[in-house]
Formats: C-alpha cells, structure tokens, sequence
C-alpha cells in the first residue's frame, strides 16, 4: 500500500511538477499584491507571520521552477509527445514574478542591504531564462513575440526591485540626501583683496549677513490657519516635510530655522490634523523603504509602467490569436492544461500590471506630484486630478457609512492601535513551567507571549488630545537648546515639577533616583493597583494612564529594542520581580483556582498587595543588591498616589507623567528602530517621535540660524 502511494506521488510529480510550480508562483504574486500592503495597517502577528512566508516562498518557488523548466528541456520526450513545448513560453513569466508586486520590495530593513545579492540573482536568472529560451526556443515563430516581450516587462520588473532595494540601503539613502559639494567663499581670494585694500589705506571692513530665504522657503502654510486642513494640503505638506526632513532616518542635523519654521506650523494645528500629517509623512517613509514607490513615481517610472501593461496586452493578444488560428486546444501538440496555464499566467500578469497601476494612480505619491509646485495660486489641471482622485477615494468610504472609521483600514496610514500588556494579569495567568521551558529553548516564547498576553487598544481622540497639548506645551517652553535638552531628558520630572505641590514633588523618588526600565516598571504596577482599586470610578484621564502604562511594558517587553538604549537591565529586573510576584500569589492566594475569572483574581491580588504594611522601611533595604524586583516598591509608589491631596487629580498627574514617559523613549530611540515598526503596522511611539521632532523637541538641531554671506565693504 506504501509503495503504490509513492508510485503515484513519483507519476503526480512526474506530469504536474513544473504546472504546480508554476501557479503556487502566480498565486503568491496575486497574495502579495492584495496583502503585502495591508502590513502597515494591520498589527496582527498573524497576518505578518503570513506575509513573510509568501514574500520568501515566491522568489523561492520561481527560481525552482526555473530550474526544474531547465532540468526538463534536457530530458527526453515521452512517448513521442512535446509536453515541454511551452516551458520557454513560461519562463519569462517567472523572470516577471520574481521582480515581485510594487507592494513590497523588502519585508525588513535588513533586506535592504542585501540587494548586491539580489543583483546577483538577477544576473543569474535572466542568463538561466535567456538560455533556456536559446536552446528550446518556442515550437511557434508566433510565440517568439509573447515571450520576447514578456521577457522583456521581467527585465524591467526585475531592476525595479534591485534598484528600489538599493535606494533603501541606509549608504544610499544616506547618500541621496547630501546635497552637492559646496566649498564655500574663496577665502583665499577673499584675504587677498582685504589686504591689498587695507595696505592701500582704503578704511575696510568685513561684514556678514544672512542669506535670504529661497521662494519655497518662504511658503508659510497659510491654509494650516483656516481650520481642518483638506486631505490634498495634508498630503502636500506631510510630502515637503518628508522630503525637507527625512534625514532624521539617518541622524542629519537641522538648521534653527528650519526646526522654528517647522513648529510655528504644527503649533497652528488641532490635534487631527497634526497627527494626519504626521502619519501621512510616516507613510512615505514607509514607501521609500519597503515599496517601489519611491522610484516609480515620476514621469519616467508612469511610462515604463504603462509600457509594460501594454507589451503583456500585446502578448495576450498574440498568443489569443496564435491558439484560434491554430487550434492549438484541439489538437496534439500541446495538453489542454499547458494551454490553459498559459492564459493563467498572461490573465495574471494582465491583472498585477492593472492593479499596480491602479494603485500608483490612487496612492499620496501621485496626488502629491500633481501638486508639488506649492506656489500655485491658480487651480491647475494637474490640482484638478488630485482632488478628483481624493474624491474617489471619499465616496469609496462614503459608500459604508455603516463601518467605523476604525474599520475602514485601506486607507489608514498606520494600524491606529495601541499594543497592552499587564503584568499583574500575565503573573495570574501564566503557563506551566514546563511549557515556558519548552518555547525558551524553540526561541518561540516572545511570540507565544505576544498572542496570549498582548491585546490592542484603538488610539483614540482623548489620546491622541493630551499628547498633542502636552508636546504643544512643551515646544512653547523650549526657546534655547539647553531648554530643549532639559525637556527631552525628563522622563515625568518635568510634569511633576508644574504642579509646585509638596506630596507631588515626593513622586519625584520613584523617577529620577531610578533607572528608565525601574521607573516603568515601578509606575505600571502602581498604575494597575491604582486602576483597580477605583474600578468603578470612570475618568478619561484614568483609562489613557492605563492604557499608556500597559503600552510601555508591552515595548519593554515584547520590543525591546525600541527602548534599548534606555532600558538598562530591564531583563533582569522583569524576570526578578515575575519571581517575586509568584512567590507572593502562591503564598497569600493559595485558593486562586477557586477564585473565578481573571478580574475577580486581579482585584483579590491587588488587594492582598496593598495589604501589605507600608512603612519607611523600603523594600530595597530588605532586599540589598540580591534581587531587583520592584514589586513592592511599586506598592509604595500606588499608596502615595491613593494619598495625594483632594485638590490634586491624580489620574491627571498619573496620565502627563506616562506621557513624559513615552515621549522620553520616542527621542532616545534609533531612527532606524522606528522605521523598522512601519512594515509590522506603526507603533504610536514612532508617531510621537515624528511629532516631538516637528514641534522643535529633539536633539537633532544646531544652533547656527542659516547659510550666511560675507562682504567687504570699503569706506570713501
């Protein structure tokens, strides 16, 4: 029975293996185009865990089948049939497939940097393709015109790819934005005459001042001062920050008058529409780094696009023509399948090709090179089709006014959710000993952890209120670049100190005396117990504190790296203080299972913590050096904040200070980090960390105002 089940596998792969190969490539195609942009929207593990098979499976599966086409053209015919007639017609068409969907070039930065790589794959697959299509070449002159010019739209497709990854290494795009050499005044002939007039008797001086502004600079946003701004200014702006400001990726420094230019403008936004442009301009970085968007939208990337839809026309149309006239179907050359799957794959590369077109017409980077001459007071006809295409897209969402805005994800810059993590939930509900031990050693538990113990919370308008008025706040104060570095080091400290109350200022213990990570450990737990002890008091401010607080552990611990620079031993201290916390759930709840759900546990387990005696003594030094778990300091922390004065609005103070917290992590994270979250759905600290920066708060601006020039002046 065995035997004949491998018989009949050895024969399905004997008949179908380069056909099977063949439509899994064209599936994977058809996969990405719809899929791969939904990555930016989307946070789910699930789908990008999806996303990145099929991103290596379909470069994988059209070289195989590349290969196994040219392993058969060396074999003999069976039974006297040319069943390998049309391979070299498929050949090209994986050259195309492995050029991939404009949806995605790299699933990572890393993928980037390895386009010398991919270089060399495409040397080698359009030498193997071109030989094959040299020694089998197709059994019809008709066919030769398909398969050339399908050939020919791989080759295009193909460079783009190569040529997108390349402009998304971080050297090349370092490179990019340089500007050219610029040796400045010729000082030498500058000193020559200055002392030749001097040695004349001339009274001279030297006198500088300032370069003017370029017309462009000058532009200054007069639409922002009108209210809500239209969605073509917002992708207008958010597309001339992008270009003006994109060297934060790669550490560029900035002028004072560009940062002042830059707040005075963000300044005069509400809250929407300040976030709309930022993520609009996290979306184009998004583009540059992961898509071929940046190379296609010109008038050059416009033709080729359109050059090669028509080239897969015309081969459809060819070969249509080729098999009627022919009656190819019919008779006994070729099997009804290899037919078919020839129509396949020209339907398919018709529908990519379309598709990507679409998109291109559709996307910000078209409407924004309608409209990139800002000075434009007239409507011009290029205006006139970006407003029409914005309108598509608004009756497109009109048309379900039943969906929530949340919902309605195609057109979103970025996932809009918020990822929460509560320690004390996760210390109630944790796994067998064995099984943690079991993922530990597969390098599985992180991403186990994340499906079981991380939801989401959607970012919404209360939020997205208090963060912006605190930044807005803060860029009003910071008129010096001490000031702006005083302010972008303060991690709570600096909300503390607004307040001038005397228990408030005590907080200030549990923040500057500690480490960044200790801090957001000490200030989350103390959140939870302070949370749950008034569960059923409802206040706006309390449920962002909670929902800011479980943020910031779950990039503690489920991303570390967007905090690295900050976290100090922040491994250590979570796994000391898990140790801690069970201990104390074992001992003071032993009837835990009988307890109910997972609220009813929490509350019992916050209630048994802050039952335990508070005094002087800290826990610290109990402890010494041995352990450096927080769990009760924390519980000291939650009982000052119960104890606070009436006057004072804990939640308030709670809420500004988690603001401060993130804030703090945003400017001392890599750029590179943060680009790195686009492709997994955005992460809110990415967006704060582009708003701090645009508001004049980070550490990327010099003191020099602007380019200057020198003059001699010589006096009569």
């Amino acid at each position: 029975m065995g035997f004949s089940i491998l018989v009949l596998l050895g024969e399905l792969w004997k008949n179908w293996d380069v056909q099977l190969f063949v439509m899994l490539s064209l599936f994977l195609q058809l996969f990405l185009i719809w899929f791969a942009s939904l990555r930016k929207r989307v946070s789910s593990q699930m789908l990008h865990i999806s996303i990145w098979i099929a991103y290596l499976t379909a470069d994988w599966a059209a070289a195989f089948t590349i290969g196994l086409i040219h392993f058969q053209g060396n074999t003999e015919k069976v039974d006297g049939k040319n069943n390998n007639s049309l391979y070299s017609f498929w050949a090209p068409f994986l050259v195309l497939h492995m050029g991939g969907p404009d949806t995605i070039t790299a699933f990572s930065m890393e993928d980037n940097e390895l386009w010398r790589r991919h270089m060399l794959r495409f040397v080698a697959q359009t030498v193997a393709t071109g030989n094959i299509i040299y020694h089998k070449p197709p059994p019809d002159k008709w066919l030769w015109v398909p398969t050339i010019l399908v050939f020919l739209c791989g080759l295009i497709r193909y460079g783009e790819r190569v040529w997108a990854l390349y402009c998304g290494c971080m050297d090349k795009f370092r490179r990019s934005i340089l500007r050219d050499p610029d040796p400045g005044p010729n000082y030498a002939m500058f000193m020559e005459q200055y002392a030749q007039m001097v040695e004349d008797g001339y009274p001279t001086r030297i006198e500088t001042i300032e370069e003017p502004e370029l017309e462009q600079d000058l532009h200054s946003f007069e639409v922002a001062q009108k209210g809500q701004l239209q969605g073509k200014q917002v992708i207008k702006d958010a597309y001339r920050f992008y270009q003006r400001f994109k060297g934060l990726i790669v550490d560029f420094e900035y002028g004072f008058r560009e940062r002042n230019k830059s707040v005075q403008y963000f300044l005069s936004l509400q809250e929407d529409d300040a976030f709309r442009v930022v993520e609009t301009e996290l979306s184009f970085i998004y583009d540059a780094f992961y898509t071929k968007a940046a190379i296609l939208h010109h008038g050059k990337g416009y033709f080729i696009r359109f050059l090669c839809l028509s080239f897969v026309l015309i081969s459809f149309g060819t070969f249509y023509v080729w098999d009627k006239v022919n009656n190819i179907s019919k008779g006994m050359h070729f099997q009804s399948r290899d037919i078919k799957i020839s129509y396949a794959l020209l339907l398919g590369a018709i529908t990519l090709d379309v598709i990507s077109i679409l998109m291109i017409i559709s996307s910000k980077w078209s409407v924004a090179f309608l409209v990139k001459d800002y000075e434009s007071k007239e409507p011009t006809f290029s205006n006139k089709v970006a407003e029409k295409l914005l309108a598509l897209k608004t009756r497109w969402l009109s048309a379900f006014p039943e969906a929530p805005a949340t919902s309605q994800f195609m057109f979103r810059p970025w996932s809009r959710s918020v990822g929460r993590m509560s320690l004390l939930n996760y210390y109630l509900d944790q796994r067998h000993p064995k099984c943690n031990k079991f993922l530990d050693s597969l390098g599985l538990r992180l991403l186990f952890d994340g499906i079981t113990y991380v939801d989401t919370y959607m970012f919404n308008q209360n939020m997205r209120k208090l963060i912006l008025s605190e930044l807005k706040q803060k860029s009003k104060a910071a008129d010096d670049p001490q000031k702006i570095k005083n302010i972008c080091s303060a991690r709570g400290d600096w909300v503390l100190y607004s307040y001038g109350v005397e228990e408030v200022l005590e907080l200030r213990n549990w923040i500057v005396e500690v480490e960044y990570d200790e801090c957001l450990l000490l200030w989350h737990i103390a959140t939870e117990l302070c949370y749950n002890a008034e569960r059923r008091w409802y206040d706006e401010d309390r449920n962002i504190s909670k929902a800011l607080s479980d943020y910031m552990v779950y990039l503690l611990v489920m991303k570390p790296l967007m905090i690295s620079n900050i976290a100090g031993i922040s491994d250590l201290r979570l796994r000391d203080t898990e140790a801690e916390a069970l201990r104390f759930i074992r001992g003071a709840m032993p009837d835990l299972n009988d307890s109910g759900s997972i609220f009813t546990q929490l509350d019992m387990l916050c209630q048994r913590m802050m039952s335990v005696l508070i005094t002087d003594v800290r826990p610290k030094d109990v402890k010494g050096t041995r352990s450096k778990s927080v769990l009760f300091e924390a519980c000291r922390l939650a009982y000052r904040l119960l104890n606070l004065p009436k006057e004072v609005n804990r939640w308030e103070v709670m809420s500004r200070v988690w603001v401060e917290l993130l804030c703090y992590a945003a400017c001392h994270c890599r750029p590179t980090n943060h680009v790195q979250q686009l492709s997994r759905g955005g992460e809110l600290i990415t967006v704060v960390w582009l708003l701090m920066t645009h508001l004049g708060l980070g550490q990327q601006f010099h003191l020099e105002d602007g380019p200057t020039r020198t003059k001699l002046i010589v006096q009569r």
